[in-house]
């Protein structure tokens, strides 16, 4: 069994949930059924475990070299195809009509922090905005700014986060039933841990680009977010810079 279903099997029977897997079948569906007292939720897990890199890589390490690495924290072509294909098995999974959809993604290995980043950019389109002559303390987080699959998954309602040190949910303001949702047990067990873009923006913890502005170039993109804040941008995708060496095996006591 897959480490992010097994998690959320365990969790999900201790917060008094009753969880069924659903069956498997000869198209892919969702893993799990679960239900409380009021609501119904199908749940589709995910693992991804480091990120993958070149042969060179592993080859320098192997040869007692340092090998240096950058990886940007952004959107993520590979989280996204992940989080449709989780879309398309939770639409396949026959359940109530009024039960919630429910991704869950689980970030392993080394590099599951930095995955976790991609996947929270991915789902929202997270890019950080800096005003033209403004300086690192004045910086924003836009929502929406690159492609977000949220927007393309509105039969899903939320997407909860996991990576071993934290547990987040990422509501999807586009969803179809968001209303609905915020009113479940589900979402009270998270709600001090939830990632809200409308609670966000209005707390002025985000700005939220929602137009219908193609999200291939950066120009276009910025001349229309001054056009709704009135403010000149510039955008800053980050990057994680690392630096790896292999250490060698050690036999005896203390290292020795």
């Amino acid at each position: 069994m897959e480490p992010s279903k097994k998690f959320a099997i365990t969790l999900l029977e201790a917060l008094e949930f009753e969880v069924e897997e659903v069956p498997e079948t000869d198209e892919e569906r969702a893993d799990l059924l679960v239900r409380d007292a009021q609501d119904s939720y199908i749940i589709e897990t995910k693992d991804k475990n480091d990120i993958e890199r070149p042969d060179w890589h592993e080859q320098d390490l192997q040869n007692g070299k340092v090998v240096h690495d950058a990886q940007q924290t952004t959107q993520n072509n590979t989280i996204d195809g992940v989080f449709k294909k989780a879309r398309d098995q939770l639409n396949r999974t026959p359940a109530d009509d009024s039960a919630f959809r429910i991704i869950w993604f689980q970030a392993d290995g080394i590099d599951k922090r930095l995955i976790r980043d991609r996947a929270l950019a991915t789902f929202y389109g997270k890019v950080d905005v800096f005003p033209v002559g403004g300086n690192e303390a004045t910086f924003q987080t836009c929502y929406y700014f690159d492609y977000a699959t949220s927007y393309n998954i509105p039969t899903v309602d939320a997407l909860i986060l996991c990576d071993g040190r934290y547990l987040e949910m990422a509501l999807n303001e586009f969803s179809e039933n968001l209303a609905a949702f915020r009113a479940t047990k589900l979402f009270s067990i998270f709600e001090k841990s939830v990632w809200d873009p409308e609670k966000l923006e209005s707390d002025g913890d985000i700005i939220a680009f929602r137009e219908k502005t193609p999200r291939k170039n950066d120009e276009t993109i910025l001349a229309e977010l001054f056009k709704t804040t009135g403010t000149q941008y510039r955008a800053v995708r980050m990057v994680r810079y690392s630096a790896s060496i292999r250490v060698p095996e050690t036999n005896g006591k203390n290292g020795e």
